[in-house]
């Protein structure tokens, strides 16, 4: 029974990271991205600006997944640990 929980447990966990991270992508990031797009769009900004801007955004989600990666065993081990 007590497992059962547990496991309940890490998947709301999981489900509250990935919505927080949806919330913080859309008000954070996302109206900055829209206005430099729009702002390269009109011509008041240089277009490199606007590459920059998605070289470092695809940037940091490859840099995210790589780090979320070597975070993953350690982390098992850790949980492991934890509940044992």
């Amino acid at each position: 029974m007590q497992a059962y929980f547990s496991n309940l447990v890490e998947q709301i966990k999981s489900g509250l990271i990935n919505g927080l991270a949806s919330i913080i992508l859309t008000l954070f990031v996302d109206p900055v991205a829209a206005i430099i797009t729009d702002q390269a769009y009109r011509g008041e900004r240089p277009e490199t600006d606007l590459k920059a801007l998605v070289v470092v955004l695809i940037g940091g989600k490859l840099a995210g997944t790589l780090l979320a990666q070597l975070l993953l065993v350690p982390g098992a081990w850790a949980i492991a640990w934890w509940y044992r």
